[in-house]
């Protein structure tokens, strides 16, 4: 019996060790199973992440190729407009060519404008402080204005038969001098810093002659490009002009005969001898229209709002400042204009006062009207315009414009002065 209980008990043993025997084996394999699994897993992951990193490059490379095919085209358009292109670019190189230009002219100025700015710092300021008090008195104090008034004739009467009637005897008119306060305004511009002086340069006058000048420069360099044929014939004939065109200033009313001039001669005439029958003839064949555009263009504001006949000072020294331009730029006829204008008549004011300096200049001289406006060359060139209703002239007016020409002609040297 014990020998069975002793069999039994080795063959329970024996069985339970086949069964965590076989119970081991089975977990391991299960172990190794489910190792391999998450290893095919991890594989699967890695080879997606791959795949999937690869499909990225292959977007860029796709978004690349598009990148590169987009400027390839961009490159063969742009092949297609070379010429285009270069023209651009030649257009572009100029006008940086043409800036650097006008940047140097810029410094240049800049460095004139220091070198003015190096003699003004120089200047006397006391000595042109005196200058001006005793030019602005000047002007304050100028002489009266003398205007010859016709007295009316008492009426006369004849007896006869112990009756009156009344005398148709003509008598020679009779006048009287009436004295009354003048009107006088000045404007001056050095024409290298710009500086101005004026006073009561608003003012506006009859401009009398002095529109001879802008009409001039209108015609001989007109603001629209019109080309004119200055050669064609005006002819004078003493017979058949009308007298009023022969009043006033000139030298072709005093012609006896028939006389052909050119329009260019009539210009002569008009500026040098502040002709009437000239002026008359080339506002006739021209008319207004290319003073007023030139006006317009310029700015000659008093001319445009009071009528053409007039003036005022400021709006003179505009005009002879253009006119200073067009005689040192215009090819065609700056140096004629400049000659007639130097050796033109009249030359009792502004020429007299800064004589021996050249003097281009332009007079004007009417009912209420002696003016004068000039260029005034010396090293530093100016603009001066003296326009006043002082139309007596004569010595004692003359006397006094010169003075104001020595004075403004004084101060405007001050400037230049070196201490």
């Amino acid at each position: 019996m014990k020998k069975f209980t002793l069999l039994l008990c080795i063959l329970l043993t024996i069985a339970l060790l086949f069964s965590c025997t076989v119970h081991i084996f089975f977990y391991l394999q299960s172990q190794r199973v489910e190792e391999e699994t998450r290893q095919t897993f991890r594989e699967y992951n890695r080879q997606k992440d791959a795949y999937q990193q690869s499909i990225y490059d292959l977007e860029q490379t796709i978004q690349q190729l598009k990148s590169e095919m987009a400027d390839m085209e961009k490159l063969i358009d742009l092949f297609d407009k070379k010429d285009e292109l270069y023209a651009e670019m030649n257009n572009r190189l100029r006008d940086h060519q043409q800036k650097l230009a006008e940047a140097e002219i810029e410094i240049a100025r800049l460095n004139a404008d220091l070198e003015k700015l190096t003699v003004v710092c120089n200047i006397d300021m006391n000595a042109q402080r005196l200058l001006l008090d005793e030019l602005e008195n000047l002007l304050k104090n100028p002489p009266q204005k003398s205007t010859q008034v016709p007295i009316e004739p008492e009426s006369e009467t004849v007896t006869s038969s112990g009756g009156t009637a009344e005398s148709t005897a003509e008598t020679e008119p009779v006048y009287q001098t009436v004295l009354s306060d003048a009107s006088i305004s000045l404007y001056y511009r050095d024409l290298e810093n710009g500086f101005t002086y004026s006073y009561n340069a608003d003012a506006v006058y009859d401009s009398a002659s002095l529109i001879k000048l802008p009409l001039a420069l209108s015609l001989l360099q007109p603001t629209d490009g019109t080309d004119y044929d200055f050669s064609e014939i005006f002819t004078f004939d003493p017979e058949e002009i009308d007298e009023t065109i022969t009043e006033g200033s000139g030298e072709i009313k005093k012609i006896k005969e028939k006389t052909d001039f050119t329009y260019l001669q009539l210009f002569e005439y008009m500026i040098r001898y502040s002709d009437n029958v000239a002026f008359s003839a080339i506002k006739d064949k021209y008319s207004y229209t290319p003073l007023r555009n030139w006006c317009s263009v310029k700015g000659i504001g008093s001319m445009l709002r009071h009528g053409l006949s007039n003036l005022s000072a400021e709006d003179g020294g505009r005009i002879m400042s253009e006119c200073h331009t067009f005689l040192n730029e215009n090819e065609a006829f700056g140096a004629s204009l400049s000659e007639w204008m130097e050796n033109s008549s009249h030359a009792v004011m502004i020429d007299y006062g800064a004589h021996p300096k050249r003097v281009a200049h332009k007079y004007g001289w009417d009912e209420n009207a002696y003016h004068d406006m000039a260029i005034v060359y010396d090293e530093h060139p100016y603009v001066l315009v003296i326009l006043s209703d002082l139309h007596q002239g004569g010595k004692e007016v003359n006397a006094y414009i010169q003075s104001l020409v020595k004075l403004v002609d004084d101060f405007h040297e001050n400037f230049y002065k070196v201490k």
